[in-house]
């Protein structure tokens, strides 16, 4: 899945999007070895597309990075390959973003060493994940060839195999984990109670509220939720004002998509447009670059830098002029 209007891709990057509660799963659901390994006050999330002609399709649901424990001038990649059923290739996918990744870093620190990357693969699909985690599985290889072969393993986060009472973390963790262990259940709405009892706790915080408007989008958009039986669970649970969060909520999502939908649709052409032309006049994009420009929403901006982009003479004077006017 590399589609973010997805309503399960864009659910999981507004989760782990935001740098606290990214920290939070780290810290829970890694092996203590690996967290032990990191110093967590300096891991975030940094925009994950690769745009080039191999992997133009190719988009990480989510890149982040820390440095290491040990003051090292080295930085950690986590690559958070979301899935919601089995792929017994992504060992192979996995491997493609990691060595774009150092490609990235050797053209911007041409040393060594080069990073360490922990690939880490998030499923919440309903069967269980049988797929092997270490590369070396896609091969029949003979033992004497083993040694020429790349070998690496990712790290997998199987939400199929906890139950609710083992889902971890603060109330904001916890409902987002819940969402998606559930939305693929044969009845969903039977989970939202439980969830909206959960937010109800710090129901009446910012958090709370960014919670509980979460969830109630996410259940929406996915269509495995009907409005009545989001109706039902949120004054079920709220028997005081669930009417009048329903119609808040209601009235809040369509504001928000009518206006979302004016800008991000000038901008997203505008931003899919400089892509294209830099790829087909240079035959390639840095990832860096690809960054920028993916998380610019200025329509101004990147009018301006698709001109550029039609008339420059190489790509590292596209890149220069992007910095400057990213510092200005």
């Amino acid at each position: 899945m590399t589609d973010v209007a997805n309503p399960h891709d864009r659910f999981f990057r507004e989760t782990f999007s935001r740098r606290a509660t990214l920290q939070e799963f780290v810290r829970l659901y890694l092996p203590r070895e690996v967290v032990r390994g990191l110093d967590l006050r300096t891991l975030a999330p940094i925009e994950g597309s690769f745009v080039d002609p191999e992997l133009r399709l190719h988009v990480a649901d989510l890149v982040c990075r820390a440095t290491l424990s040990s003051g090292k001038p080295a930085y950690l990649y986590l690559l958070f390959e979301h899935k919601s059923q089995p792929d017994h290739f992504v060992a192979l996918q996995l491997l493609r973003y990691m060595t774009k990744l150092w490609d990235q870093e050797l053209k911007q620190s041409p040393k060594l060493p080069l990073p360490t990357v922990l690939p880490l693969v998030f499923y919440h699909g309903r069967r269980r994940w049988t797929v092997a985690t270490e590369f070396s599985a896609l091969f029949e290889c003979p033992d004497h060839l083993a040694p020429f072969m790349p070998s690496f393993r990712y790290e997998l986060i199987d939400l199929s195999q906890y139950s609710d009472d083992q889902i971890r973390g603060g109330v904001g963790l916890q409902v987002r984990l819940l969402a998606m262990r559930h939305i693929f259940d044969p009845r969903p709405a039977d989970s939202l109670p439980r969830i909206l009892r959960l937010v109800a706790t710090v129901a009446r915080t910012s958090s709370g509220l960014r919670a509980l408007e979460a969830v109630m989008r996410y259940f929406s958009a996915s269509e495995r939720v009907e409005e009545r039986e989001l109706h039902e669970a949120l004054t079920t649970v709220f028997p005081d004002e669930g009417e009048k969060l329903m119609v808040s909520m209601a009235e809040k999502y369509i504001q928000e998509g009518i206006k979302e939908g004016e800008r991000r649709g000038s901008a997203a052409t505008a931003r899919e447009d400089i892509l294209e032309v830099l790829e087909a006049r240079f035959g390639g994009v840095p990832v860096s670059v690809a960054e920028r420009i993916r998380g610019s929403e200025d329509v101004g901006l990147l009018r301006s830098l698709l001109k550029r982009a039609v008339t420059i003479e190489s790509i590292e004077r596209f890149q220069e002029a992007l910095e400057r006017v990213s510092e200005g």
